[in-house]
């Protein structure tokens, strides 16, 4: 071989070896920040189950809180009921219970509107709203209209827009209803 040829491989071989260097340099940083971003997504994931079950924690807490400030509300008026009951006798005037009564009971309503508990005004001839009622009967009426209520027969009680429990009522229908399911009944026997 001559020479010149040994030169210019050597010449080459020289700048492979530059080459191959830095591909493997450069292979190298990217394991390198594969490894990186690896480890920073395991530390984000574990920041994420830690969130999960601290948000969980605290929701059950406030659930918690919520129930114990009900339930502190709702002693004294506990209390109100354990002192009218023991104060009362059997030669007690009835009117003098009833009062006693009555100041429990208002006592409960002020707590309830305290915690934005309110009752759901009902009153003989309002339109049946299926949102805040429940039909308990249908009763034939000549004076109320058509599915208007005729009666309440339990109060119910709304937290601002929730409905936590409806008012039970009685809703009027037509006498003419009654007389036509009465004639289709017997068509059908």
């Amino acid at each position: 071989m001559s020479a010149k040829k040994k030169k210019k491989e050597e010449k080459v071989e020289e700048n492979v070896q530059p080459e191959e260097a830095q591909e493997t340099e450069a292979v190298n940083d990217d394991q390198q920040t594969i490894q990186e971003l690896k480890e920073q997504l395991q530390r984000l994931a574990a920041d994420y189950q830690n969130y999960q079950k601290r948000s969980h924690k605290q929701i059950e807490q406030a659930s918690q809180f919520a129930k114990q400030d009900m339930a502190k509300a709702l002693l004294p008026i506990l209390d109100n009921f354990d002192q009218t009951l023991s104060s009362v006798t059997e030669d007690q005037d009835v009117a003098a219970v009833l009062k006693g009564v009555k100041i429990v009971y208002d006592h409960m309503i002020d707590t309830l509107s305290g915690q934005s508990i309110q009752p759901i005004e009902v009153n003989p001839g309002d339109n049946f709203d299926p949102n805040l009622h429940e039909a308990m009967m249908r009763q034939e009426s000549d004076e109320i209209d058509e599915n208007c209520i005729i009666a309440e027969f339990s109060r119910g009680y709304s937290m601002g827009d929730i409905v936590l429990r409806p008012t039970k009522v009685s809703v009027a229908r037509s006498p003419q209803v009654e007389a036509t399911e009465a004639e289709n009944e017997s068509e059908e026997d």
